[in-house]
């Protein structure tokens, strides 16, 4: 995904709030396993490029999860075709939309878009 990604076969939006979450989760363990701290700090500045919305976004939709009440409105702020999640913590997976965007997993994602 992250190659696809990189050759613009989509675009990812971002806003500052979702950046902000993004740093705290890079110092979790599980996630330092999986990205390198240096490499998280370029994929960071990347996304920092994506910026779909230099200030907060509108939040009209609220849910039980804060975290996931931003993703619904970032997405549905930037019209995205697709919102990816995976988080299985998350109640997000079980709402298949939010508006005119599909909520999915990254192997949905990939098998659906990126074939």
């Amino acid at each position: 995904m992250y190659e696809a990604w990189r050759k613009n076969r989509f675009q990812i939006v971002t806003c500052p709030e979702q950046l902000a979450e993004l740093r705290i989760a890079s110092r979790s363990p599980q996630l330092s396993k999986a990205i390198r701290p240096y490499q998280f700090g370029i994929l960071h500045n990347e996304l920092k490029k994506c910026l779909f919305a230099a200030k907060s976004i509108p939040r009209p939709h609220g849910t039980h999860d804060p975290e996931d009440s931003l993703l619904f409105n970032l997405a549905e702020f930037a019209k995205a075709d697709y919102l990816i999640a995976g988080d299985k913590r998350s109640k997000i997976l079980t709402q298949r939309t939010v508006g005119r965007t599909r909520i999915v997993t990254a192997r949905e994602f990939c098998d659906q878009v990126l074939r």
